[in-house]
């Protein structure tokens, strides 16, 4: 086994074990939650105290994924999530009930999600060759689809047998496992060239040094057509159809029962779509265009947003979220390798960073205004709204500022897009 690809293998394990842990556990929380209130306002909350914190901490996240050594920040968010996830642990089972504490370590595990998804998002570039990274990406996709088809199901048994204190220690255990793999991978620092503006002008020090910082991701964004439309893009559909998708356990109650394996079902079925996808884009590779990938994926992520607001049964309904789990990872794998491959492994800590603040704060917004209205109309009408309102939005773009900015995969000829060059030193 080459050096690189053992240490990713052992970064990603690691993630990966911490995410089968976490999954279980998130699956229960939410059914537990769900079965409990019915509500899709409480359901929401859970949502929005997870993503906001993280989004708003992937700023700092991302800064500090540049600034220092990504292996002890990606093994301090860990141990950290399993230290909070234990003591919650330990309070479940000593008797007590508080939906509050669940929100507020959703809230703490966003924090910490925000400080390792950037180190981790830089840290893939950084130890995996350029042409290997769509793969890789695709691979780890399809694993971490793996690991969401099997969760539903251990949680579902785990849920009905076990106290869920018992569930929050797997999930500690599991990140406690995943520190222990990171111990051994050889993750350098990044070393950093300073660009003539920062030898020119003195380095700011304290909070305008983060500001400073950020704004050299902010550039990297503007000066790129390519990536800028893909954000935008993310970002509607994050907005508008993602809180519709993370409605589905609430959908399958109100229409289809309330039975836990009717839950575990959807989230099945999602989950095996996603798998089918990473697999796809792993053998293919996609197209080298990611813009255009991108571009139509969105089209049909808002068809299969219409589609399950038409939904006569369970099993049409698992039939779209087989399609809609597949088209997510492929969108998933494409954003996520076109951001690599166009950004410097200097910078790419920032950009992840600005890029997750975006999506994980547009996701919150979304929950906050389609959680409530969830619990006002129908969840069929607000499907087939949000659907046809992201047609009309792909349809507004391409009509607007015409054939996607492109977003070309590296070749030996072209090893990095011209008009980005500039600003990567």
């Amino acid at each position: 086994m080459t050096h690189w690809l053992r240490d990713i293998s052992l970064l990603l394990g690691g993630q990966l074990t911490s995410l089968l842990g976490t999954s279980i556990a998130s699956y229960a929380v939410v059914w537990y939650v769900t079965l409990k209130t019915g509500s899709g306002t409480q359901y929401a909350l859970m949502i929005i105290a997870s993503q906001l914190t993280m989004g708003l901490m992937a700023l700092i996240g991302g800064v500090w994924s540049d600034r220092y050594w990504r292996k002890a920040l990606i093994m301090t968010a860990d141990a950290l999530t399993a230290l909070a996830t234990m003591g919650l642990a330990i309070y479940f089972l000593r008797g007590h009930d508080n939906l509050s504490l669940i929100v507020a370590l959703l809230a703490f595990r966003g924090l910490m999600s925000g400080v390792r998804t950037p180190a981790i998002g830089a840290s893939v570039p950084q130890l995996v060759p350029t042409e290997r990274l769509m793969r890789v990406n695709s691979l780890n996709g399809a694993a971490q689809s793996v690991i969401a088809l099997g969760a539903p199901a251990i949680a579902m048994v785990m849920l009905i047998h076990v106290p869920l204190g018992l569930i929050f220690i797997v999930d500690a255990t599991a990140s406690t496992l995943a520190v222990l793999l990171m111990i051994l991978v050889h993750l350098p620092r990044v070393t950093h060239e300073p660009t003539p503006e920062i030898v020119v002008a003195a380095k700011p020090t304290g909070l305008r040094s983060y500001t400073h910082e950020m704004g050299q991701a902010i550039v990297t964004l503007r000066s790129h057509p390519g990536l800028l439309r893909m954000v935008a893009v993310m970002a509607f559909f994050v907005c508008v159809v993602v809180p519709v998708a993370q409605m589905t356990p609430v959908f399958i109650t109100r229409y289809f029962g309330a039975e836990p394996w009717k839950l575990s079902t959807g989230e099945i079925c999602w989950s095996a779509g996603m798998v089918a996808g990473g697999l796809i884009m792993m053998a293919w590779g996609g197209l080298r265009n990611r813009s255009t990938m991108i571009t139509w994926v969105a089209i049909f992520w808002a068809v299969m947003a219409a589609a399950m607001g038409a939904s006569p049964n369970l099993l049409i309904f698992c039939v779209v979220m087989v399609l809609w789990g597949a088209s997510l990872s492929m969108l998933n794998a494409s954003a996520v390798t076109a951001a690599q491959e166009q950004v410097a492994p200097s910078l790419i800590g920032r950009v992840m960073g600005l890029i997750n603040l975006v999506l994980n704060v547009s996701g919150p917004i979304g929950m906050a205004v389609f959680g409530p209205l969830s619990d006002i109309f129908s969840l069929r009408v607000l499907c087939l709204t949000v659907g046809g309102a992201g047609i009309v939005f792909m349809l507004a773009i391409r009509l607007k500022s015409g054939p996607a900015a492109p977003l070309l995969a590296p070749t030996r000829d072209r090893p990095r897009d011209p008009e980005i060059a500039p600003f990567l030193g």
